[in-house]
């Protein structure tokens, strides 16, 4: 997103907050029936929004990874076997790998308490024969595991109910999981919003922060800063040339900064850290080739002495300035942007000094201009 797009998004969202400033609401358990109707009914309500369709959300509540458990859980559970049975948290040791293997992770899925302890000695006849007590154990942190592993999938169960696919490739059109990962994950959030009645009060007080408030601030200050230091360098550069006796040759120094400026307009070069130190250096570039030909000037005394003087070192001026471009043109070829940027300003700032200094000699070298 470019600095002019972040600007629009934080006005945008600005302006959006400003309405909802400050507030509050009520949220109550959703463990109460009539909450958690009206959690089922918002979410659905929001499901149909984004997939552009009706849902019914109660189907949704349905929806167990248990039914079909996909590879990815048939994954997480063979590791939460393996956890139980064969790691530093098992609370057993010993356990043949076979009889390890021989379980099979979808057959953990449903079974909890006795049912599971049956199960385990069924199939750990080692660990059953040499440690009766150790399968209680087994089955007391296994239980918790798998159901952990099986809260993790409910969302892809849910979105297997809505015919969404779990991945789709990049140039896939249509919603996919992750598009209503969070609004599916909204039904098993313990506490809901209600309109009135018994709960719990919030109050909430809004504030833009992030990535757009911080490119809107940080462009805002580049411009100010741009602003601020070319009026000082016109300052300081006046003040300068009024000393020497030389006020004529800042009429180049503006002009060069004018038509660096409109050029960069031209080619929508954005104000960055690169281009507001063109400004300033622009400034300075555009004085010096001016008081090198004005004093050549003053060695003639006739009245086309600045047009003599052009004449005598306007070339090799225009070649210096030339050969100074090539050199910022290097930064051409640097990752960097605002050295990129640096590069083409400072490259551009030297030619038009160069040519606005050649063009201006003539004149401003013109015996009743120089009084």
């Amino acid at each position: 997103m470019s600095g002019d797009q972040q600007v629009v998004v934080a006005d945008a969202v600005r302006a959006l907050l400003d309405r909802h400033a400050t507030g509050g609401f009520v949220i109550a358990p959703t463990s109460d029936p009539k909450v958690r109707a009206v959690q089922v009914l918002e979410v659905g309500q929001r499901l149909s929004r984004i997939l552009g369709r009706p849902v019914d959300a109660d189907k949704l509540l349905q929806a167990s990874p248990a039914s079909a458990p996909s590879p990815a859980l048939i994954a997480a559970l063979t590791e939460v076997r393996d956890r139980a049975l064969d790691s530093e948290d098992s609370p057993v040791e010993g356990v043949p790998r076979e009889e390890i293997d021989a379980i099979d992770p979808a057959s953990l899925v449903t079974p909890r308490g006795a049912e599971l302890e049956a199960l385990l000695r069924d199939k750990l006849p080692t660990l059953a024969a040499k440690d009766p007590e150790g399968i209680g154990f087994v089955a007391k942190h296994l239980g918790p595991w798998a159901d952990d592993a099986l809260v993790r999938f409910q969302v892809e169960a849910r979105c297997g109910a809505l015919d969404l696919p779990l991945q789709a490739p990049a140039d896939a059109a249509g919603p996919t999981c992750a598009s209503v990962k969070g609004a599916l994950s909204e039904l098993d959030d313990d506490e809901w919003r209600v309109a009135d009645g018994e709960g719990r009060g919030l109050s909430f007080k809004t504030r833009l922060t992030g990535q757009p408030v911080i490119g809107a601030a940080f462009a805002e200050s580049v411009t100010r800063s741009l602003f601020t230091s070319t009026g000082v360098s016109l300052v300081g550069l006046a003040l300068t040339l009024l000393l020497a006796r030389q006020m004529l040759a800042l009429v180049p120094a503006v002009w060069c900064l004018c038509v660096t400026m409109g050029i960069f307009g031209l080619l929508g070069m954005p104000i960055s850290v690169g281009t507001s130190m063109i400004s300033c250096i622009a400034v300075g570039a555009g004085v010096d080739f001016a008081i090198h030909l004005n004093f050549r000037a003053r060695t003639y005394t006739s009245s086309d002495a600045g047009a003599r003087a052009v004449d005598d070192i306007g070339v090799v001026t225009l070649i210096s300035a030339l050969q100074l471009a090539a050199a910022f043109l290097v930064l051409l070829a640097s990752e960097m942007a605002p050295l990129r940027d640096l590069g083409l300003g400072l490259a551009i700032a030297l030619v038009g000094a160069a040519l606005g200094a050649c063009w201006f000699a003539p004149w401003l070298a013109r015996p009743g201009v120089r009084k």
